[in-house]
């Protein structure tokens, strides 16, 4: 296995898609990385880097060998931190009652509405006993 840094021009989003899409037809390749704001790209596998370079030239992009060397090997993956819940109980959504967003619909009679005076005199004796009629 072999770590492989080449430097190759990539301009725009389509210089990039087409050197990984030319890299990516080469067997024995494990991981392909690319690093556009240094015009890098970071290849590991067991695969000849005159390959790449061959592959790389007949799309027209000027490539050069940084390094070729065994990678680096991988840290230990650290642990995942303990997922969430998906709610706790401060803030579930508890439901009390229904509201209904409908016209409440009349069944043939209509209730007559009572004024507020009368309602409030029949409400409190100590305001019946000041208004008699």
């Amino acid at each position: 296995m072999k770590k492989m840094v080449l430097k190759v021009n990539i301009n725009c989003l389509k210089c990039k898609t087409d050197v990984m899409k030319a890299i990516a037809k080469l067997e024995g390749i494990d991981e392909i990385s690319m690093d556009g704001e240094k015009g890098t790209s970071t290849i590991i596998g067991d695969v000849d880097p005159v390959l790449v370079v061959q592959q790389l030239r007949k799309i027209k992009k000027v490539v050069q060998i940084v390094s070729v060397g065994p990678p680096k090997p991988k840290p230990d993956p650290k642990p995942l931190p303990k997922p969430l819940p998906r709610c706790c109980g401060s803030c579930e959504l508890v439901a009390i009652g229904f509201f209904s967003y409908e016209r409440p619909r009349s069944r043939g009679m209509i209730k007559p509405r009572v004024s507020l005076q009368k309602s409030a005199i029949r409400a409190s004796p100590l305001l019946h006993l000041n208004n008699v009629r």
